[in-house]
């Protein structure tokens, strides 16, 4: 300990000491002093105000906004139902857990006969849909069309005139294609059959 603190100390508890310091103020005063504490709070200067960034000059490294994202909407066209279908089928294995869950879910599939593949409704009823939209559609990212399977299932039936119906005969060949798109057996095992509903596309309308 400090040899100037030490009789600092000491002078507290000598009546006849003429260091003693006259009250607590004092004393921390001349304890500050021994021990070169900084300066209290309330006499520190104020730190100088944070710099501001310059705007940047022209525009240069200014954040862009990122481009509106298009609205869903349901499929008005041959070519849009099918664009969907097509995009369900290429990107499925590489979307698989997601791809999976969609494909034991779907109660209503549009069938392609001319292609031999299927798509589930919700994802073939809106139009420039791929898994990456959808996952948007998921969470209310899409401005437009609700994302549900009864609107989904409101515009395929209005473009094709026809209701979607149970079709037993489709059923192996529906879990024939899940288990060739994800690569493995057994994708539909256990799921409702019953639940089904299928409407076919075929060659001529396609062509229409």
């Amino acid at each position: 300990m400090e040899p100037g603190l030490i009789a600092l100390l000491e002078s507290c508890i000598d009546d006849d000491a003429d260091e003693r310091p006259e009250n607590a103020d004092d004393l921390a005063g001349k304890i500050q002093g021994l021990l070169k504490l900084p300066r209290p709070p309330d006499t520190l200067t104020p730190p100088d105000p944070p710099v501001q960034p310059k705007a940047p000059i022209n525009g240069a490294n200014s954040r862009v906004s990122p481009p509106p994202l298009d609205p869903l909407r349901g499929v008005t066209s041959m070519q849009e139902l099918l664009s969907s279908l097509r995009n369900f089928n290429s990107q499925a294995k590489s979307n698989e857990e997601r791809a999976r869950k969609i494909i034991r879910q779907t109660r209503h599939w549009v069938y392609d006969l001319k292609g031999s593949a299927f798509g589930p409704c919700k994802f073939v009823g809106f139009a420039d849909l791929d898994f990456s939209r959808y996952a948007k559609a998921l969470k209310d990212e899409l401005p437009g069309e609700s994302f549900n399977g009864g609107v989904a299932k409101w515009y395929i039936e209005s473009l094709l005139g026809k209701t979607f119906e149970r079709q037993p005969e489709l059923h192996a060949r529906l879990q024939d294609w899940a288990d060739k798109l994800l690569g493995y057996e057994g994708v539909l095992a256990d799921a409702k059959q019953e639940k089904w509903h299928f409407l076919i596309l075929d060659s001529a309308q396609q062509t229409a």
